[in-house]
């Protein structure tokens, strides 16, 4: 608009209104790739060639009316596309920045609705955008402002994206993706906190994998690193919706059971035993049997406050319990003798997932 007046009108009215549609479908595919749409530049290009051959028929044969409402439907389709892939293919956690955007882009679309329905034909009998009105000014005044704040509000998004990642990052184990330590002391804490004050029993569980050295040096890292995260994902499939699952340190996982009695945590703890040795771990070709011990410990909804540290120290040492008894098996301690309890296996066949117990 700046070169009106410098530059053959044609010239500057195709180059002007190409280069805003231009970048209007680039906004679009960069919102598309953010919010992890595979959008392709097959239809948004269409749009600006579409946009672009109407401006130019209604500029040979003038018709300021016509080229204004082709715009505005144009950039209508732009907003409003932006708009739904904010609000219905964006991450849950960034709920609150994908709002803000799409209030701006929705703002910016109601602004072209209210141009549409303020122009006339009269109001572009002189074929001259400036002298279209006071309406078409304010609403290409208000337009300018929506851009810019559009442009701060993605810039935000982008923002709480990576706050938002780098905390899951500092929750996060690299290796299996469950929960870090860190994030298990605090989950856990919260968690025990809230069965105390519903009156509830909570348990965990201890595991560690028996001779994880030995597939380290017989088979090297890599192989070991295959098969923690095969040991969490068969963990993980095994557990119910409520428990917590997270790599503890090295080759030791832990589990969290908010609400889950000693009782149904045992039963758990053997399914989790025979679920990770029943069958042996697959890597380039290797076949390597995989078994665990396993020690945990709990609180009924009437116990004395413990704290999460302590049952962990007592799953520790039924733990260790397990390992002095010959590996794979589970060992609970019991808080009433003080002391670990080998508890006896059982059949895969007798086992049922903790949702049945």
């Amino acid at each position: 608009m700046g070169l009106r007046g410098h530059l053959p009108d044609p010239l500057s009215i195709h180059v002007g209104n190409a280069l805003l549609s231009l970048s209007s479908a680039m906004l679009l595919v960069g919102v598309a790739r953010f919010v992890g749409v595979r959008m392709s530049w097959g239809w948004p290009l269409a749009l600006v060639g579409a946009l672009t051959a109407g401006i130019t028929i209604f500029t040979w044969f003038p018709d300021l009316y016509v080229r204004m409402t082709l715009f505005s439907v144009h950039m209508l389709v732009w907003d409003l596309w932006s708009v739904w892939l904010l609000l219905a293919r964006g991450r849950a956690d960034l709920r609150l920045s994908r709002r803000l955007a799409a209030g701006f882009f929705l703002a910016d679309a109601l602004g072209y609705v209210a141009r549409m329905a303020m122009l006339s034909p009269r109001d572009t009998a002189s074929q001259d955008l400036i002298q279209t009105g006071l309406a078409t000014s304010a609403t290409m005044v208000a337009g300018f402002a929506l851009t810019l704040a559009q442009c701060f509000s993605l810039l935000l998004l982008i923002i709480q994206r990576q706050m938002v990642d780098l905390r899951n990052a500092a929750r996060t184990d690299a290796l299996t993706g469950l929960r870090n330590r860190r994030a298990l002391t605090a989950d856990g804490t919260q968690a025990l906190a809230r069965c105390r004050r519903a009156a509830q029993p909570f348990a965990l569980l201890l595991l560690d994998l028996d001779h994880f050295k030995r597939i380290n040096d017989r088979h090297g890292h890599d192989a070991g690193d295959a098969v923690l995260r095969q040991a969490a994902q068969r963990l993980h499939s095994q557990l119910p919706r409520e428990a917590i699952l997270g790599r503890y340190g090295g080759e030791e996982f832990l589990v969290l059971l908010p609400g889950v009695a000693a009782a149904r945590a045992q039963v758990l703890a053997e399914l989790l035993r025979v679920a990770l040795s029943e069958r042996p771990i697959l890597h380039v070709g290797t076949r390597m049997v995989l078994t665990t011990s396993i020690g945990g410990s709990g609180i009924q909804a009437a116990a004395e406050p413990v704290s999460l540290g302590q049952l962990i120290a007592q799953a520790d040492r039924a733990l260790y319990e397990a390992k002095d008894a010959g590996r794979d098996r589970v060992c609970w301690y019991d808080a009433t003798r003080g002391m670990p309890t080998r508890l006896a296996r059982a059949e895969r066949t007798s086992v049922r997932p903790a949702s049945d117990a």
